[in-house]
């Protein structure tokens, strides 16, 4: 998961799993934990739709307020997107139809669209500058722990862009 307003990476994992969907709520979890705080919304792609995460977001949203947009499906390039729909949600809607409605709508559209450009850049400064196309190392563990050091080497690039060397001085050892 990534930050919207310095594309810091805010929580990480990996797993063997090719699916994402198994990783909506707790990817969510560990960036609260790493943060202190709730965000307050979550864009995911539609690799993360299934109808058990929709129902543990409708909660994540009840208890904590967060917002999730979760695409449904995979949309068409250079495809106008739908009208917004207008009346109420049909009461037999299911999540997956309650979903797609909301990211129909105007706010929907909105912060969907914000993310090309907040964690798509990631993926490619990291495949770039940190020659992260590929991991090196084999084994689950020693996966994982190369793909978290690539994220603490992206984090700390991007302290150094946002603050300089006169603010990491500030940040020296007291």
């Amino acid at each position: 998961m990534v930050d919207a307003q310095h594309q810091v990476i805010i929580a990480a994992d990996l797993t063997d799993c090719a699916s994402d969907v198994g990783n909506l709520i707790p990817m969510t979890d560990q960036a609260s934990t790493n943060t202190g705080q709730a965000p307050g919304q979550v864009l995911a792609d539609a690799g993360y739709c299934s109808a058990e995460n929709l129902d543990q977001a409708a909660q994540f949203t009840t208890s904590r307020g967060t917002e999730f947009f979760i695409a449904t499906g995979r949309g068409k390039h250079h495809h106008w997107p739908r009208a917004a729909p207008r009346g109420r949600i049909p009461n037999g809607a299911t999540p997956r139809q309650r979903m797609a409605r909301k990211l129909t709508t105007k706010k929907g559209r909105a912060a969907y669209a914000r993310r090309k450009v907040i964690v798509e850049p990631v993926f490619g400064q990291m495949a770039t500058l940190q020659n992260a196309k590929h991991l090196l190392l084999r084994g689950l563990d020693q996966a994982k722990g190369e793909w978290l050091l690539l994220a603490a080497c992206h984090n700390l690039r991007k302290l150094h862009a946002s603050i300089g060397l006169t603010g990491l001085q500030g940040l020296a050892a007291r």
